[in-house]
């Protein structure tokens, strides 16, 4: 298996998100009410609530899904976790 490194902040994956959707930050905020310098400390932050991503990916016409990974000697075992409305898949 390989894992890749730990990033810091999500600045990278939602600046694609963004530009894959032709949306800027000022775009962004203002669907979600907030301000775009909010929109650039979120995808800046290195710690950012479930519930604050989850909110920012649906806007972007995401969902948001979380799976615990539990390694063994032999297997792993993967488990979806809930996060709203719906059950991860």
């Amino acid at each position: 298996m390989i894992r890749r490194p730990p990033r810091s902040t999500l600045f990278p994956y939602t600046t694609l998100f963004r530009s894959a959707l032709d949306r800027s930050q000022t775009e962004l905020a203002a669907e979600l009410g907030i301000s775009q310098s909010a929109i650039s400390q979120l995808e800046r932050a290195g710690d950012v609530k479930l519930s604050t991503l989850r909110n920012y990916l649906e806007h972007l016409g995401a969902r948001l899904e979380l799976l615990a990974i539990f390694e063994g000697d032999d297997e792993e075992h993967v488990i979806p976790i809930h996060i709203g409305d719906k059950i991860a898949s």
